[in-house]
């Protein structure tokens, strides 16, 4: 709010950029969440308005490339440590190309190495996998990529991967949809020396930008002897240059957004809490499908670090949480007008029988509404999170659930709140929604969870 200009704030995650643009949305600054999930065209459209000053912040990935320039770019922000120092640099070197005086700030947390580790874990694909389906494909002769994916637990992003290192190494080909074995002998041995050659620089990268962030020289010196220059100087300019600290102060109302944010962002757009409903299962159009549902918080962030203490210290979920859920319910049910529950529904569990049962029970009595016991868990299957794609995600739900035939008739004709702890990939909930539509008669099926846990541990 201090710059006249406009500037860039890097993260590493889409989400990451959505929440924060989002944030900064709602607190009268214009600001849009820029990466590859865009498409092309919308990212072009947000560039030419961040060139001409019309948006006042972009909340970018690295998607926002070299080839971008903007000569009077005021600040450049990385919220997270940078994955290189010469991404950093690059990106960096966006701020104040003509202008007098652009602001460069590096933000850094232990939890940016989870991030980045997992990047550097999945860059490149499992050898062991790919040669699994390699002889799969040998053996079957010919594969289609969904072949792939019902027989081995891997996501679609890893199996395309793989797909393609197996194409480049000229091991398979393609014939139209369908993946062949070539002559070519195997020759994956030189494929993992390469994965974990490049694997250590990439560790070795995140070493030098921790050792930048507490180093007590000039910055722009470091920066310069990391990328080889002949010369490197002290530029006089920066932080340890001037032997300042800047202030971190934050006034207290702006603390107090934040947090209402991160506890409430659904009363600012229901959309950041939206649990978006699964349509199709393998390629067909479902005949049941769930109404749009809501989490209450990401997982381990706000309210999300009450829900895994919960669930993994104390055995049970609090009152606190409760109410919040409550909370957000009436709020959705009386600014958003989503349709009002009968009865409450809740996901059962083998493991902790009773976890999201009283949960779901302390939420119908708050409403004023019935809760029933009407899905049975039928097998103790493995948790939803191990499982890496559609196919296999809908097939372990498929057979781990039932109707209680003894409850059935209390939620037909009903319009049912179906509540649970997490929600990653969704199947579990389209896939019970389904049954109590379909078998149960149920009217709609509102799902409903305490955590998000895509795109972060659970």
């Amino acid at each position: 709010q201090n710059h006249s200009g406009s500037g860039i704030i890097y993260a590493l995650t889409i989400k990451d950029c959505d929440m924060l643009a989002q944030f900064l949305s709602v607190n009268n600054i214009v600001a849009f969440s820029y990466h590859a999930e865009n498409g092309d065209e919308k990212n072009r459209w947000l560039e030419e308005k961040f060139f001409k000053n019309e948006i006042k912040v972009l909340v970018a990935t690295s998607a926002l490339g070299m080839g971008y320039d903007k000569p009077d770019v005021a600040f450049v922000i990385h919220l997270q440590k940078a994955k290189s120092m010469l991404e950093y640099y690059q990106q960096i070197g966006r701020a104040g190309r003509n202008i007098a005086k652009a602001d460069v700030i590096l933000m850094m947390s232990p939890k940016d190495d989870n991030c980045l580790n997992f990047f550097i874990k999945h860059a490149f694909p499992d050898p062991k996998i790919m040669r699994e389906i390699l002889s799969f494909i040998e053996k079957e002769n010919s594969v289609k990529r969904q072949n792939i994916l019902e027989s081995f637990n891997i996501s679609v992003s890893s199996c395309d991967k793989i797909l393609k290192h197996l194409q480049a190494r000229k091991l398979i080909r393609k014939d139209g949809s369908n993946y062949l074995r070539t002559f070519e002998l195997d020759n994956l041995d030189a494929y993992i020396k390469e994965k974990n050659y490049i694997n250590h620089i990439k560790v070795k990268e995140l070493s030098v930008m921790e050792e930048f962030y507490h180093y007590n020289g000039c910055l722009m010196e470091f920066i310069s002897k990391q990328l080889n220059d002949p010369k490197p100087k002290k530029c006089g300019k920066c932080i340890n240059c001037k032997n300042e600290i800047p202030s971190i102060e934050v006034e207290e109302y702006n603390l107090v957004k934040a947090r209402n944010f991160l506890v409430h962002p659904y009363e600012i757009n229901s959309d950041i809490n939206k649990i978006k409903p699964r349509q199709k299962v393998n390629n067909h159009t479902l005949a049941y499908i769930n109404e749009p549902g809501f989490f209450l918080s990401k997982y381990n962030v706000g309210l999300g670090t009450l829900v895994s203490d919960g669930k993994y210290k104390k055995g049970f979920f609090s009152d606190e949480l409760v109410d919040q859920m409550v909370m957000m319910i009436n709020f959705l049910i009386r600014e958003r007008k989503i349709k009002s529950p009968d009865i409450i529904a809740y996901i059962p569990s083998l493991r902790r029988q009773n976890l999201v049962r009283d949960f779901a029970y302390k939420v119908a009595h708050k409403l004023n509404i019935p809760c029933c016991d009407v899905l049975k868990k039928i097998i103790n299957s493995p948790e939803q999170k191990t499982m890496q794609n559609s196919c296999l995600q809908c097939a372990n739900v498929k057979k781990s659930f039932t109707l209680n035939e003894c409850e059935i008739d209390k939620i037909k004709g009903k319009n049912v709140f179906l509540i649970d702890d997490m929600v990653d990939s969704g199947w579990t909930f389209t896939v019970c929604g389904y049954f109590m539509m379909s078998h149960g008669q149920a009217r709609s099926v509102t799902p409903f969870a305490l955590a998000d846990t895509s795109n972060g541990d659970s």
